[in-house]
């Protein structure tokens, strides 16, 4: 594997996981839960400076732009709940949705 091959992977994987945290604090913003939805804006900035400084670091070092791989969408997110406003959502679906989420 070469250096961009390798950054390049690297990359795609800071993408996925930058992903995840907005899917997972917007999951949790519709749950209601602010404390958990907060937890992953924290780590979603944190990760996503990661991710700008490692673009930064492969442009200084190797001169290049790094190529960014397809990053499959993560659907954290169920589609049913688009369909529904979050003062629909009852006690139990949010326990489970709770436990799913952890």
């Amino acid at each position: 594997m070469t250096a961009e091959e390798i950054f390049s992977e690297i990359i795609a994987h800071m993408i996925k996981g930058i992903m995840v945290h907005d899917q997972m604090m917007n999951y949790y913003l519709f749950l209601g839960l602010q404390g958990y939805a907060k937890c992953h804006e924290f780590f979603f900035i944190k990760e996503m400076q990661e991710y700008i400084n490692m673009k930064k670091y492969f442009m200084e070092n190797y001169n290049k732009n790094i190529k960014e791989l397809k990053i499959d969408n993560p659907d954290i997110i169920p589609s049913s709940w688009y369909n529904h406003t979050r003062a629909e959502v009852d006690s139990a679906t949010k326990r489970k949705s709770v436990k799913t989420g952890i």
